[in-house]
């Protein structure tokens, strides 16, 4: 009957939790819990950079993390370890982010690419007789970012207008 009951314990406490959950554009956050019997701290964090990485390859990009570290908990419980990460591209942008519009090409490039590339825009102008622009923030404080870019009324880009890179 011992033997049961610790076999019992070690299946449940061998059990381990991993979700990742989209926090933000291109922006997750993967807490990985595993119980101390089968590793514990060390176990959950190799296991959590190793599904965050996993996660990014299959999208073709690369894991970046934001934070990173234990969680701490109760008495006894599993060992928690938490990342907030982006997937990045080889330029080391994410996958829509505002300076990313140097990748576009004049004349080639559509609306649909840009917002692809860029994420959705903050702001739309129409210009009579000449097409629509587009308008991208990045209010970080730290270094705040704007891109507008003039698309003609066939959807393809025009010109960049507007650059403000501090």
């Amino acid at each position: 009957m011992r033997g049961v009951i610790i076999a019992a314990a070690l299946l449940v406490g061998g059990c381990s939790g991993t979700w990742i959950v989209a926090v933000g554009p291109d922006t997750y956050n993967l807490t990985k819990q595993i119980a101390p019997v089968v590793g514990g701290d060390a176990e959950a964090a190799t296991a959590a950079l190793a599904e965050v990485n996993a996660f990014c390859e299959q999208k073709g990009l690369t894991f970046a993390p934001t934070s990173m570290g234990p969680v701490p908990s109760g008495l006894n419980p599993p060992s928690t370890y938490s990342v907030t990460f982006q997937c990045l591209s080889a330029n080391g942008l994410s996958t829509s982010d505002p300076r990313r519009y140097m990748e576009l090409v004049r004349g080639r490039s559509t609306r649909d690419e840009a917002v692809a590339k860029l994420g959705p825009p903050q702001g739309t102008r129409d210009i009579r007789g000449s097409g629509t622009v587009l308008q991208w923030f990045d209010n970080n404080p730290a270094h705040p970012f704007r891109v507008a870019i003039l698309f003609g009324p066939d959807g393809r880009m025009i010109k960049v207008t507007e650059v403000l890179d501090q």
